[in-house]
């Protein structure tokens, strides 16, 4: 894969890409499992995105809770 910093949505955008290329015709086996490299790689790189940002929003959520919870002990 490239070492270029990617976002999430280039990454996403990337990988159907590569599927696309990968379901074309005329792909040689070495071309196939070129681009199956670089898939595997951006699939691991948007989970992780993903777990990180997941994580982020549990954490929001339970500061967010944490705000409900002391407004309402106050009435």
């Amino acid at each position: 894969m490239r070492k270029k910093k990617l976002d999430f949505e280039s990454a996403l955008s990337r990988l159907s890409d590569l599927a696309d290329e990968m379901e074309s015709d005329g792909m040689t086996l070495d071309g196939v499992m070129e681009r199956y490299g670089e898939a595997v790689e951006l699939a691991g790189f948007l989970r992780e995105t993903l777990a990180r940002h997941e994580s982020r929003a549990v954490e929001l959520k339970k500061t967010a809770d944490g705000f409900i919870e002391r407004g309402l002990d106050n009435d």
